[in-house]
């Protein structure tokens, strides 16, 4: 495979992950369809493993995919979002923190980016807590489907859980900007 294309493959996989959310919107709120608009989720969360997955193995690993990739995420737990709260998917009080979350991880990564002019990389555990979401979605959905209380259950601990783990992400991403703005005023020379 030429490097050019295999440096395209993740950065298609992850434009067709976008793709998805209009039908998932589509199925899960205007049509109720919460059985398929699951299967769509199901399909998002796979195409956010692959994307990096392929970028990994094919040696295709770009800026522009590293500053997509979790972009995307965000926007995609954001759709998420709004279906489980549209829906009354998961606990509203769970909701709200969640995307408080979301919001606090956004001024910490803008600040990065405007103060420090550099992108925080993602850690495992932001990682970890992002896989919990979108696994904790669908799942949600199946149990509005299937009417099955346990997986309401389940996915409401899962989202719980995948938040313990974002805000700990989250607090990794805050000391390293705060380590970022301290070694900056440390090199900047004096004021005169």
């Amino acid at each position: 495979m030429p490097r050019s294309l295999r440096r395209a493959v993740p950065t298609l996989i992850t434009l067709a992950r976008a793709a998805l959310l209009i039908p998932f919107w589509r199925l899960a709120v205007d049509e109720h369809r919460t059985g398929a608009a699951a299967v769509v989720a199901v399909t998002i969360g796979a195409t956010d493993f692959l994307d990096g997955y392929s970028a990994r193995h094919l040696d295709a690993v770009t800026t522009v995919g590293k500053v997509l990739d979790p972009t995307l995420d965000r926007v995609a737990l954001l759709v998420s979002w709004l279906v489980a709260l549209e829906e009354h998917l998961l606990p509203t009080w769970l909701l709200w923190l969640i995307l408080l979350r979301e919001v606090a991880v956004s001024a910490v990564t803008l600040t990065s980016l405007v103060r420090t002019h550099r992108r925080q990389d993602v850690v495992f555990v932001g990682k970890a807590g992002t896989f919990g979401l979108l696994a904790a979605f669908p799942l949600a959905l199946i149990a509005r489907a299937t009417r099955l209380d346990i997986l309401a259950k389940g996915a409401t601990l899962i989202a719980t859980v995948a938040l313990a783990l974002l805000t700990v992400a989250l607090m990794r991403y805050a000391t390293q900007l705060r380590d970022d703005l301290d070694r900056l005023s440390r090199e900047a020379p004096p004021a005169s």
